[in-house]
C-alpha cells in the first residue's frame, strides 16, 4: 500500500524577477541528473549515451589490425571511459 498524491500539476510555471521558468522533468545536480521521482533513471540514459560515444571513439582510434596498440589502448580506456562510466557509481 502506498499513498499516491492525484492530480499533481507538472505542468506549472514559475515566475522569477519576471523570468517565467518551466518546470522540467530532471534536473542536473553535482553532476548526477536527478528526475521527478528522485530514481537514477535520466542518469543512467545520460551515462549510457555518453560511453556509446566515447566507445565509439576509442573503435576510431584503435583497430584490431592498426591504431592504437593494446596497452595505449587500454590506458585511453582507463584514463577516460571508465571513470565516466564509474562517476557516481555505488562502490
Amino acid at each position: 500500500m502506498t499513498r499516491r498524491i492525484k492530480g499533481v500539476k507538472m505542468d506549472a510555471t514559475v515566475k522569477l524577477e519576471g523570468i517565467e521558468v518551466k518546470l522540467k522533468t530532471s534536473i542536473r545536480v553535482l553532476g548526477l541528473m536527478l528526475n521527478s521521482k528522485l530514481n537514477w533513471n535520466a542518469h543512467l540514459r545520460k551515462v549510457q549515451a555518453k560511453m556509446d560515444n566515447q566507445i565509439q571513439a576509442l573503435h576510431c582510434v584503435a583497430g584490431s589490425i592498426w591504431g592504437a596498440v593494446l596497452p595505449v589502448s587500454r590506458l585511453m580506456y582507463a584514463a577516460v571511459v571508465r571513470p565516466a562510466m564509474t562517476f557516481a557509481a555505488p562502490v
